[in-house]
């Protein structure tokens, strides 16, 4: 096989939007909580002039622009997440914070076993869960989660492991 040939991506998968979905519904919740209490608290126990009410819901306003502003970076944060399986490696990117960013790669001769495991109804019904990439030796194993479809992304990397050890019987004599 041509070292210097580019490499054939197989698939190149982000993470289930089922993880911002809850993200989402408790920043929802929260701010509703939050709203609810300061409205009825400023409606029951003050009695509060025209430019208090102003000042109330100018904190209520900026209290809800900062909230929506959170869910955009964690928004921005969650999908910068991404595995890559090519014809030769893969490549995992995990994005912790906004300025704070691991990347890994590893080579297909490097590949172990790969496991896949859903927990719970959603996980199921909606067809995510988390993919273990387990390798050889001391090297850290890959774990994404949030995987769409993780059983067919275990398969086409144990299939893309194959291929790459039948085209390239070298490293097939080393991992033995």
């Amino acid at each position: 096989m041509d070292k210097n040939k580019p490499d054939n991506v197989i698939f190149e998968i982000r993470r289930h939007p089922f993880g911002l979905i809850t993200l989402y519904l408790y920043s929802i919740i929260g701010v509703g909580v939050g709203v609810a209490l300061i409205v009825f608290g400023a409606n029951n126990s003050f009695d509060l002039s025209g430019s208090q009410r102003s000042l109330l819901i100018l904190v209520m306003g900026v209290f809800l622009a900062l909230t929506i502003l959170f869910l955009l970076l964690a928004s921005k944060i969650y999908w910068a997440s991404k595995l890559t399986l090519t014809d030769k490696e893969i490549k995992q990117v995990i994005q912790h914070s906004l300025f704070n960013r691991s990347k890994s790669r590893l080579n297909l001769a490097n590949v172990e076993d790969v496991t896949t495991s859903q927990k719970g109804i959603f996980s199921s019904m909606m067809n995510f869960g988390r993919l273990d990439i387990e390798t050889a030796g001391e090297q850290a194993n890959f774990k994404f989660k949030y995987c769409p479809h993780p059983d067919r992304c275990a398969r086409l990397v144990m299939e893309a492991r194959q291929e790459y050890l039948d085209n390239n019987p070298q490293n097939r004599q080393s991992i033995r």
